[in-house]
């Protein structure tokens, strides 16, 4: 990732369980849970993720056919488009 990287679709979700089995299946998707500004990573909370050269009704499909995939229950997510990000920089999970 480059520190100055603009993100395309932040996406969060809420699940009751088998968080870290889904995390990993978006990650495996091409979804970061990170990037990095002025060399300090940003780490995202843990329910959410982002992808560059996607949409937001994109996004909400893939999360809700991994979950069917996984048997998932999804209970509430929401995904949206942005171009600029301020944060503070968080400890990895």
């Amino acid at each position: 990732m480059e520190k100055d990287e603009v993100m395309a679709v932040l996406l969060t979700y809420d699940v009751f369980a088998r968080h870290t089995e889904l995390k990993e299946a978006l990650l495996a998707k091409g979804y970061q849970s990170q990037w990095s500004h002025n060399g300090f990573p940003l780490i995202l909370p843990y329910s959410a993720v982002w992808c560059k050269g996607t949409d937001p009704p994109t996004a909400v499909m893939e999360l809700r056919a991994i979950c069917k995939t996984l048997g998932i229950s999804l209970l509430r997510c929401v995904a949206v488009e942005f171009s600029s990000s301020f944060g503070i920089e968080g400890e990895p999970y």
